[in-house]
């Protein structure tokens, strides 16, 4: 069992222990699992596929959004979710693993205004909470013990930056990055190829506005003159 997703690991840790001299213990014991499953057949263009997701949340740092944010000493971030999507067909099985979870670093949101929709970020000095003064380099164990726990866990990773590059998390963006590329030397298995989730998203929608555009376009004749036999119907019937 992986003890991140074991919710009852507290409960059942001294079973757990005594294993070694009770082997049978072990298959009395319900593990108590934070997330999501399914699978779904279908049919893509005739072929019989197989398709599944299976999500878990951590119980390292977890906690409310808003309420939890950022990392801790260990390397562990608030919120961390790993899902997997998997597609069978025939013989075949392929897999893909995504992971996410909290802005690596120590961060905070502010508490006692609850009418803000996104409450003010704090930046902190390590897990005592202290206000975080430039320059200072707290983040950087953390997150380097982080990004060795992902590499260990999952092999090569891929890391994809979605944090906003405008108001709120600006500052904690920038911070970010920064800390990111000094604690990323000396990891072969990790990979941090440039994306930027505002444009990509800004371009999504541009594209979705243009594909409902011309749709309309397309649609408005035809509109038109149904109306306008509907009108005209009417009007000589009365």
């Amino acid at each position: 069992w992986d003890d991140r997703f074991l919710w009852n690991a507290t409960w059942l840790r001294p079973f757990l222990q005594a294993e070694g001299r009770a082997p049978a213990v072990r298959g009395l014991l319900l593990p108590a699992v934070y997330g999501f499953a399914r699978f779904k057949a279908c049919q893509v263009d005739h072929v019989s596929v197989e398709l599944g997701l299976i999500a878990r949340r951590s119980r390292r740092r977890a906690g409310v959004r808003y309420c939890r944010r950022g990392i801790d000493a260990e390397g562990n971030v608030a919120n961390f979710v790993e899902s997997e999507q998997i597609a069978r067909v025939g013989g075949a099985v392929s897999a893909f693993v995504c992971v996410r979870g909290s802005i690596p670093l120590f961060w905070a949101q502010e508490q006692t205004d609850w009418t803000q929709l996104k409450p003010k970020v704090a930046l902190e000095c390590g897990a005592g909470g202290s206000v975080c003064v430039p320059g200072c380099e707290c983040h950087r164990a953390a997150l380097r013990r982080h990004l060795d726990e992902l590499c260990r866990v999952y092999g090569r990773v891929l890391v994809l930056n979605l944090i906003e590059q405008t108001g709120p998390e600006e500052s904690i963006g920038r911070l970010f990055r920064k800390v990111f590329h000094r604690s990323v030397v000396g990891v072969p298995r990790l990979e941090a190829p440039p994306f930027d989730a505002a444009n990509k998203d800004a371009a999504n929608k541009d594209d979705a506005n243009k594909d409902r555009t011309a749709a309309n376009k397309e649609l408005e004749p035809a509109n038109t003159e149904a109306v306008n036999d509907g009108t005209e119907e009417a009007a000589n019937e009365g």
